[in-house]
């Protein structure tokens, strides 16, 4: 059986305008020091959502700023594209942690 593999976090900002590389990083190391910070441009990020089944969007806000609504989807990825089932609302960490260990422990 091989050795498991640690699988790797990647936090992605949809908020280029905002999220500077360093802002990303620093917010998604918050999480896990070794966790993927990474975003895009716009179409780029419309592309890579679509891609994974997410949705995310601008929202005007009263005071002339915005927010950005997104998905709270998690998807677990490879190289190819989207593997798995994705994991949705209500997360249940318990669930969560099973499925990376099965997948660690599969090698996939």
């Amino acid at each position: 059986m091989p050795a498991p593999i640690r699988p790797r976090v990647l936090f992605v900002s949809v908020d280029a305008e905002r999220d500077t590389p360093a802002k990303t990083g620093e917010y998604a190391h918050f999480f896990r020091k070794d966790t993927l910070a990474a975003s895009g441009d716009p179409a780029a990020l419309a592309n890579f959502a679509q891609v994974l089944g997410l949705v995310f969007m601008k929202a005007p806000l009263d005071n002339g700023d915005y927010s950005m609504d997104h998905s709270a989807t998690l998807r677990r990825t490879r190289s190819a594209g989207a593997t798995g089932r994705p994991i949705r609302p209500p997360l249940v960490w318990g669930d969560i942690a099973s499925d990376l260990r099965t997948l660690a422990e599969s090698g996939r």
